[in-house]
């Protein structure tokens, strides 16, 4: 079993996965030696000095204007600093102070080892630490995230013919805009390769959705993503359970449904609350159902199922924090028996998800009911029936 595997770590909030995940991967490959998997690793560090610094400079900025007032101006100068203080405190730099400080305390544990920047590609070897043990095979000083063709270039280097190939992908995410601080859609066109992916692991953010994984239909079988944010039940990025999801797939095998529905199994029991195997071939079908569905209902319909799904108050696992998703067996749902061939659909594509309280209201896959101020009409050119893609335009 192959794994090709690429670690976005060029935002500050991903950077301890830039050795986290890397020594996953050791992990796994300790468990189950049949795993060959390489790593392309960007890492735009912060170092705990400099984060002890960024920490203490933010104190700094609310002490100075009350010390610093009252000397000038004595008592008012005191009173006004005070004020500017207590602005700096909303604006949110006592938390920006605290995160800094707590970064810096905690980096040597997150990211144990030599502190290092730039990019690096691993042959992964077995674990022998809590920090990188395996093999640099090339590596630079250039900070900036991968292009889809290098992603590309970098997976179809590592695929092999008549293997299970496995790719794998972590970074922010959002659904049909971006991941992994690339195009979804240049993605979805760096796996057009020989060979392509069994199943796609997404460790990012709202990529299960609809119009997203529309663009890797015919590109791979099954992908594992989340509908939701991936802070759900508090867990924050970097909790899926990788060396477990890897080593049991190399170990047991199976067809790519098996593998990402044992996947989630894996997911849930360690308390992952948002996460779904979805079956991409099965998405000709759910994407011809909803197609049938809104040519024959009054857009006024559709359109009140959506507003009435948006509706339902979000709890933790922050779907449509922004209002541009909403969930998709929800919304069919809501508009009723006429929807029931379409929700049938839902319910073969989505082969398995972590059942939890966190994710009660959701069911694997959300659409769009937007385009974001400033975001890129996405519709255009996707394999989505007319009339689905005219509700939000």
């Amino acid at each position: 079993m192959r794994v090709a595997a690429y670690v976005d770590a060029t935002e500050e909030h991903f950077e301890p996965h830039a050795v986290s995940r890397v020594d996953a991967f050791e992990k796994a490959v300790s468990a189950a030696p049949n795993l060959d998997i390489r790593a392309h690793v960007v890492r735009n560090g912060t170092s705990a000095t400099h984060k002890l610094t960024r920490g203490l400079a933010y104190l700094a900025m609310h002490v100075a204007p009350p010390v610093l007032g009252q000397a000038l101006f004595g008592t008012p100068g005191l009173i006004a600093g005070g004020l500017v203080t207590s602005y700096l405190v909303y604006q949110g730099y006592t938390i920006e102070a605290g995160k800094n400080l707590a970064g810096a305390a905690h980096q040597p544990f997150t990211s144990p080892g030599p502190f290092w920047t730039g990019t690096r590609t691993y042959q992964i070897g077995p674990d022998q630490t809590d920090g990188i043990d395996s093999a640099v095979q090339s590596q630079s000083d250039q900070i900036r995230p991968a292009t889809a063709s290098e992603v590309g270039s970098f997976m179809q280097s590592h695929f092999q013919e008549g293997a299970t190939n496995i790719a794998y992908l972590t970074g922010h995410g959002w659904g049909p805009w971006k991941v992994a601080s690339m195009l979804t859609r240049d993605l979805a066109g760096a796996f057009n390769g020989k060979v392509q992916p069994d199943v796609v692991v997404f460790e990012s953010c709202l990529m299960g959705n609809l119009e997203a994984l529309s663009m890797l239909e015919g590109k791979a079988r099954v992908a594992l993503v989340s509908e939701e944010l991936m802070v759900a039940g508090g867990m924050g990025a970097g909790h899926m359970p990788v060396r477990a999801m890897l080593a049991n797939a190399a170990k047991q095998g199976g067809t790519p449904r098996e593998i990402g529905s044992r996947m989630v199994q894996l997911a849930e029991k360690a308390g992952v609350p948002t996460l779904a195997a979805i079956d991409l071939d099965q998405l000709d079908d759910l994407l011809e159902k909803l197609g049938k569905l809104c040519e024959r209902l009054p857009k006024e319909q559709i359109q009140t199922a959506l507003k009435d799904t948006l509706a339902v108050p979000q709890v933790d696992h922050q779907l449509g924090a922004t209002a541009d998703f909403a969930d998709l067996g929800d919304f069919l749902t809501r508009i009723g028996p006429n929807a029931q061939e379409a929700l049938d659909a839902l319910k073969k594509t989505v082969i398995a998800r972590t059942a939890t309280s966190d994710n009660a209201s959701t069911t694997g896959l959300s659409i769009c009911t937007r385009i974001p101020k400033g975001g890129e009409p996405i519709y255009a050119g996707l394999p989505l029936p007319d009339s689905l893609r005219k509700l939000i335009q």
